[in-house]
């Protein structure tokens, strides 16, 4: 049977199961570049780097992700962007493991990675309501949370127990074969280029200042952006 045949049902569990897959990769990735940083360096001022370099590239190409994905193909934008940032890990994690263990490698692990994020987030935020129908999004969101709960919970540990026991480049390789299975799951999901947004998209001028512009008009968007802004904030420190 084709996938375009599949009912919802299972392209949404085959989407979700794709997307935690990816968090699950990055997730672990995340905590092992963290851990081998702070174990080598004890230095308040690393972390201080790996925070930057895995939260700004994801700020700096977020808006313009959003405007991608209301344009083309949101699918085919999270196979792409997980397929060249698996691929990119990859190469530097080689050289990192068997050619120089210069940290700053580490560094622009976490940047490529962030990048890729930013990029997925956004695409994969604006596919689900596309695969399920109105009056079950609610309750797939909360699968999906306590989905991605389960993997935020399994990667740290997972990551602890290779990092201590095999070391951090059998971390990549794990992510790769997440990276593998969340594309083969992905690729059973029948998504159409949303073709409403694409014509609104190509009469804007810039899509990224009109997107900025709506939040501006529309109180209550700005207020729980301005909200959750602030929470990231205060959490930041303790977490």
């Amino acid at each position: 049977m084709s996938h375009k045949n599949l009912g919802w049902q299972a392209q949404t569990a085959a989407f979700l199961l794709s997307q935690n897959l990816f968090v699950f990769g990055s997730s672990t990735v995340f905590y092992a570049v963290l851990w081998d940083i702070a174990l080598k360096t004890s230095s308040g001022a690393w972390m201080t780097y790996v925070s930057l370099a895995t939260a700004l590239p994801a700020i700096l190409i977020s808006l313009a992700a959003g405007v991608l994905a209301d344009r083309y193909n949101r699918k085919m934008l999270i196979v792409l962007s997980a397929a060249v940032v698996t691929l990119l890990t990859l190469l530097v994690a080689s050289i990192f493991a068997f050619m120089t263990q210069d940290l700053w490698l580490l560094l622009v692990i976490a940047v490529i990675r962030s990048f890729g994020n930013g990029l997925e987030n956004p695409a994969a935020n604006a596919l689900l309501p596309q695969l399920v129908p109105a009056k079950h999004l609610t309750r797939v969101n909360g699968y999906n949370q306590i989905l991605m709960a389960a993997m935020l919970v399994m990667s740290p540990l997972l990551a602890g127990y290779i990092l201590s026991d095999l070391g951090i480049f059998w971390i990549f390789v794990v992510d790769a074969l997440s990276a593998a299975l969340a594309i083969l799951f992905l690729s059973v999901v029948h998504v159409p280029t949303p073709s409403a947004s694409h014509d609104r998209a190509a009469k804007r001028a810039d899509g990224i200042l009109a997107g900025l512009q709506y939040v501006r008009r529309t109180p209550i968007l700005l207020a729980f952006m301005l909200f959750t802004g602030l929470a990231f904030i205060l959490v930041a420190p303790s977490s």
